[in-house]
């Protein structure tokens, strides 16, 4: 029997839709090849590189730009195909500041650029290796990226419920698995009231969404998406990744296993000092995870 007009126009659609897709796919590929380069700034220590390894510094801040409440060190492994997730707690103890916290790295050198590398310094110090780049967003960019890329499924953990206008705080969201919007995911990476360790247990929730978000959003459908939200926040973004860098990350990425994703917080303990309360890393604990899971270069035997 013949196919009606309907069908043919329904299958010549389709087909043009695949074809589409795979030109979008091969153009991709291709650029990533020809452009696509990893952040990998050691030219000194270049040889004691893990190859397709690479680690970024991602840092949330406030409208004013100063304070640094999110810090998450995102390593990559091209090779392995691995992501490692680090959170950094933002009252980690750091000397040489008015308030001795690593939170203040920022805003100690006026917010920026400057900021941020004063944050790569102090980061570099803990870790032991600087991180390869940094990207710094606030908190309407999240909110708007989140939108973008469709919201996101997340277990929010108990009842969130705290307001403060002085700084238009205001957080009322439920307990459970939820879809949320940029707002409500905002809402989720700032709240710390309720928890009984406070930013400790905020840091895991954060680390918890971000691994969620990568879970949901890593897929090929990205690369449409990608440079919509992209664009929509590039003049708003603190970064020293060139385009051809953000091109490998998102592919490095798209070809990682998300079910795999390690995720980590910085080993430390809670501990009053001076009457502040601070969180001190564990030197050698830390030395230890950098080593197996998050520093792009071999360990010296």
């Amino acid at each position: 029997m013949a196919r009606t007009e309907r069908q043919r126009k329904k299958h010549h659609f389709f087909r043009k839709l695949l074809v589409s897709a795979l030109v979008v796919l091969v153009l991709f590929t291709a650029v990533c090849c020809v452009i696509g380069q990893p952040k990998a700034d050691a030219p000194d220590t270049a040889l004691l590189r893990q190859e397709g390894k690479c680690a970024i510094l991602l840092a949330g801040t406030d409208e004013e730009g100063y304070r640094t409440d999110t810090i998450i060190l995102v390593t990559i492994d091209d090779s392995e195909h691995t992501v490692s997730l680090l959170s950094i707690p933002r009252d980690t103890y750091t000397s040489g500041y008015s308030v001795p916290k690593i939170n203040s790295a920022c805003g100690a050198a006026g917010g920026g650029a400057g900021g941020m590398e004063e944050l790569m310094d102090a980061v570099e110090n803990l870790l032991g290796f600087r991180p390869d780049g940094y990207a710094m967003v606030n908190f309407d960019v999240f909110a708007r990226v989140v939108d973008l890329f469709g919201g996101v499924d997340f277990d929010v953990p108990v009842d969130m419920d705290y307001e403060d206008p002085y700084q238009d705080l205001y957080i009322h969201l439920k307990a459970g698995e939820q879809h949320l919007n940029g707002e409500e995911a905002l809402q989720v990476m700032r709240f710390r009231s309720g928890y009984a360790m406070a930013d400790l247990e905020r840091v895991n929730v954060q680390r918890n969404f971000v691994q969620a978000a990568m879970d949901q959003w890593l897929n090929w459908t990205v690369i449409f998406r990608a440079p919509i939200a992209g664009a929509a926040v590039l003049r708003e973004v603190t970064t020293d990744l060139s385009p051809g860098n953000c091109i490998w990350l998102l592919k490095a990425l798209l070809l990682c296993d998300t079910d795999s994703i390690v995720t980590q917080t910085l080993p430390g303990t809670p501990q009053y000092i001076n009457g502040g309360s601070y969180f001190v890393p564990d030197a050698y604990a830390v030395a230890q995870l950098m080593e197996e899971y998050y520093s792009p270069y071999c360990s010296i035997e």
